[in-house]
């Protein structure tokens, strides 16, 4: 059970981090903007992974959308093909991999292909590959 209830998490104000329980996270920014946030590992690797402003998705949601995080990422999935669309220069060398399996040196062997002939390209692409792991 959790240990947030609706009318707390709409009564929450102070800017932090509300545990729910089981990796489920309300975070309250300063400026009061109120989003969801699941904490998942897999492998060693621990991920935070947005699940949308609480304003739009209310509490019940926000833990059914964990739930699903959770499986999905026990499960070896999303990809990275299905978070993104970076078709031309990233998905050769990770589309299929796993989110929570890319590492530095995969990034790094993607960009090498371009780094020097299209340097801004690479450079745009490594953010957005940032970006998509984050």
């Amino acid at each position: 059970m959790g240990r947030l209830s609706a009318t707390a998490v709409k009564a929450t104000n102070a800017p932090g981090r509300y545990g729910e329980g089981d990796g489920l996270f309300l975070l309250v920014g300063r400026g009061g903007g109120k989003s969801w946030m699941v904490r998942v590992q897999k492998d060693g690797k621990r991920r935070d992974i947005g699940l949308g402003s609480a304003a739009k998705v209310p509490l019940k949601l926000a833990r059914d959308r964990a739930g699903v995080v959770r499986s999905q990422v026990e499960a070896g999935i999303p990809t990275f093909r299905e978070a993104t669309a970076l078709e031309a220069y990233a998905f050769p060398a990770f589309g299929d991999v796993s989110l929570a399996s890319i590492d530095a040196p995969a990034v790094r062997d993607a960009l090498a292909l371009i780094w020097l002939t299209k340097p801004e390209t690479a450079r745009r692409l490594r953010q957005r590959i940032r970006t998509v792991i984050d």
